[in-house]
């Protein structure tokens, strides 16, 4: 069995009732009006006093900065690349010229004969290394100043947008 609640009345709202929750409601929006105002000052203030006009602007800044390094980093991984090519190039040479100053020395038929060949092949050798080492060296500088070229660039944006204020 259920029992049946009984119902109370609904009481009608007194004119002094309605008057203070029209009043509170007054105050509460008044309140989150205020707050939405300084909220929105203090965002002004710190688009204000930042270099940058609005927030797309600090977004557009960020995705230049990331593509500065994307190609940074392809500038680099092409240009390693290339250095492993030309490492590459030179090992396979060096050993061709080896295979073929050995049957040089086996082939010579007195002593002076093969001082006279070991003496020339090692002088060929160290001045080949010297060569070798100067291109690499150059290949390597021009790389790394390629490869930090994007970067620079968006350093001197940064720079130039922080001195704008």
């Amino acid at each position: 069995m259920t029992t049946a609640k009984a119902k109370t009345p609904v009481e009608t709202p007194t004119p002094d009732a309605v008057a203070t929750a029209q009043q509170a409601v007054a105050q509460v929006t008044k309140q989150m009006e205020e707050v939405v105002a300084a909220s929105r000052q203090s965002f002004d203030n710190l688009i204000q006093s930042s270099p940058f006009k609005s927030y797309e602007d600090m977004i557009q800044f960020s995705r230049d900065n990331m593509e500065a390094v994307s190609k940074s980093g392809s500038i680099l991984a092409k240009g390693l690349q290339d250095l492993s090519k030309t490492m590459v190039g030179m090992t396979q040479a060096n050993i061709e010229e080896s295979v073929s100053a050995s049957k040089q020395m086996m082939s010579a038929k007195t002593l002076k004969e093969l001082m006279d060949l070991q003496s020339s092949l090692a002088k060929n050798s160290i001045d080949k290394l010297l060569a070798e080492s100067t291109k690499l060296s150059e290949m390597s500088t021009k790389l790394a100043e390629e490869a930090l070229a994007p970067i620079n660039s968006r350093v001197s944006a940064v720079t130039e947008k922080l001195y704008q204020r």
